[in-house]
């Protein structure tokens, strides 16, 4: 018997060199099998056409896409690719690769086999955040974790990520055809899903997928993991759904499941808060947060966190609050929607229309004493100032977020690499972060022997290009350097040009798109990063990082260097510019309406300026 299709095939049949032994399992996009060849056992997995689609390209896109996603995504903790083709016929057949077969459970299987203490969770998760970390340093993304896309093996308990078939790279080109990258909602990060409400309406907006996105994923994954249930459990009806994710946070571990420490309950709320500014910016610094949990870890930790052999233990209803927040009046969307019944994995979240729950400000004085009581400074939240650090091989500058006063589980050198999904690759395993804490102290005698000569500005150790000042420059040329590098990405870009050029910038990268059209706690003096939002100079999705110097009522800002997304095959690297916000004559940042001398409020979006000369 000859197949012509995968899923047609069955035990016993071949794929090429490979003896199909047994289904692993199928979705609407691929189909997997175990597979067996010179006695090693493999999982091959074939991509198929989605439900009702024709266009075989886009299927070959895509799993060119994942193939290349794995490629660059070689690690230990990641399935390894060992051949792919295709099937029946090698060049018009179905797409196919070939890869570790994992000897174990998925992460949810395995809480319900093993009965790990918090310590084995512990580990494992500590080794699931130095992967991603990793990971997003080449510029990969896995964009779809959740407990069934990681699996644990038996010899080891080791993690293992598979199925990268929603994943995104650097180079990778745009396939996604909706506001949304594929994804499952309940893993979805509260940005992601503001942004589609903001923007459904656009057929050309893409959210930016970060790596805080994949961290927030983490956190609900670890969150599902402690307390044996979903954080947002996907029987609610879609819009309930997502009003969950967007504006209540999960209920505490602890209170669903006692024997949940509370150092590891603390790693898990920072993982899963509303703006990403207030979670752990990257893989490595969650991952020295669980290190320091693990350290202080004492003979709690190795209790089973459920014990006996029964099932695990329901949550309470998710349709109520989350612990320590007002009931709140029922939500007009609940009685609306009540009866519908939940989508599953979908990269099409409904729009919904813009809300202010009444409970917001009681929630976050309630969460901020509870993190006090827990101890929240044990997660290993870095004071250290705003850092930037020019690209090295191997290593990510930091960049701080600007507005207003950090809170205090923020890390303050947060990393714009893993802020952007548009960034460089940057192959082979990451260093240590310019703004981990041994950096900070290791940076704290010249920042002392400075202050003098630098009172009115953060200690940054900054190494720019352009040597940051005390004041903004004045009538000073552009370096060459940054000449050179402006007129390549110009012609390139947009050819024939003559400087001044101007252009549109969101201000603070890091300010969450449901914070307005004003800057959330102001400007300060100190480092910067910004986005380019439409192509008037640089393309869109530039990051700009550079300098802001406020006085009084007035603030100025300078860029001196650029992460230019690629396209086509040129850049996508971190070049020097000159530019600083304004026009042609003004200089200073734009304010808002309200504002006044005393208390200044600017713009979250204002112009930029290309310029030859500051």
């Amino acid at each position: 018997m000859r197949a012509e299709h995968p899923l047609a095939l069955r035990p016993g049949m071949t794929v090429g060199p490979w003896h199909i032994l047994a289904p692993l399992g199928s979705g609407s996009f691929g189909i997997v099998f175990q597979v067996e060849h010179a006695g090693q056992r493999h999982a091959l997995k074939f991509a198929l056409r989605g439900p009702g689609s024709d266009d075989l390209n886009h299927t070959d896109a895509r799993a060119a896409k994942e193939l290349a996603c794995l490629l660059q995504a070689i690690h230990p903790n990641v399935a390894r690719v060992w051949a792919h083709g295709r099937w029946p016929d090698v060049r018009t057949g179905y797409h196919y690769v070939v890869m570790d077969f994992v000897e174990g459970a998925t992460l949810n299987d395995w809480v319900k086999q093993a009965r790990p203490s918090a310590r084995r969770v512990a580990r494992l998760f500590a080794r699931l955040a130095r992967t991603l970390g990793e990971l997003h340093a080449r510029d990969v993304f896995h964009r779809d974790l959740k407990p069934s896309n990681i699996l644990v093996r038996a010899a080891d308990e080791e993690p293992v990520l598979v199925d990268f078939g929603s994943a995104d790279h650097a180079e990778a080109l745009p396939l996604t055809e909706s506001t949304l990258p594929p994804g499952t909602t309940q893993y979805r990060s509260p940005e992601a899903l503001r942004f589609h409400r903001e923007h459904h309406d656009r057929p050309d907006a893409r959210y930016p997928f970060r790596a805080t996105d994949d961290l927030y994923a983490l956190g609900v994954t670890l969150h599902e993991v402690l307390t044996g249930t979903p954080a947002f459990s996907p029987s609610l009806p879609r819009e309930v759904l997502i009003e969950h994710i967007e504006e209540r946070l999960p209920p505490l571990p602890s209170q669903v499941n006692p024997r949940v420490p509370a150092e590891l309950e603390a790693i898990t709320l920072r993982l899963v808060q509303k703006r990403a500014r207030e979670r752990f910016p990257h893989g490595e610094s969650l991952h020295a947060a669980f290190e320091e949990a693990l350290r202080a870890a004492g003979p709690r930790w190795d209790e089973p966190l459920f014990p006996g052999d029964g099932p695990l233990p329901k949550g309470r209803s998710r349709n109520s609050p989350a612990p320590g927040l007002p009931p709140g009046p029922p939500s007009p969307l609940m009685e609306r929607a009540s009866h519908r019944e939940s989508g599953s994995d979908t990269a099409h979240d409904g729009p919904r229309s813009p809300r202010l729950s009444s409970w917001h400000l009681v929630g976050a004085a309630v969460l901020l004493g509870l993190l006090t009581l827990l101890g929240w400074k044990r997660v290993g939240a870095s004071h250290a100032p705003e850092r930037h650090q020019a690209p090295v091989s191997g290593a990510r500058p930091g960049a701080g977020d600007s507005t207003g006063e950090q809170p205090p589980w923020s890390d303050a050198g947060m990393d714009t690499r893993e802020e952007m999904s548009t960034t460089p690759t940057t192959p082979g395993t990451p260093k240590t972060s310019a703004a981990s804490p041994g950096a900070v102290k290791r940076a704290l005698p010249a920042c002392i022997a400075g202050v003098a000569a630098a009172a009115s500005l953060h200690c940054a150790s900054t190494t720019y290009a352009t040597p940051v000042g005390e004041h903004p420059r004045r009538n000073e040329p552009c370096s060459p350097n940054a000449m050179r590098n402006m007129d390549k990405l110009l012609r390139k870009f947009r050819g024939t040009y003559s400087l001044p050029l101007i252009g549109t910038a969101q201000l603070d990268y890091h300010q969450d798109y449901v914070d307005g059209d004003v800057l959330v706690g102001g400007l300060r003096t100190g480092a910067i990063s910004s986005i380019v939002r439409n192509p008037g100079a640089f393309p869109s999705g530039t990051i700009l990082y550079g300098w802001a110097w406020v006085n009084g009522e007035n603030a100025e800002i300078q860029w001196f260097e650029a992460d230019v997304p690629r396209f086509g095959k040129e850049f996508a690297s971190r070049i020097t510019v000159c530019a600083r916000v304004g026009d042609e004559r003004r200089r200073t940042v734009r304010h808002a309406p309200g504002s006044t001398s005393k208390e200044p409020v600017w713009v979250r979006t204002d112009d930029y300026v290309v310029v030859d000369q500051w």
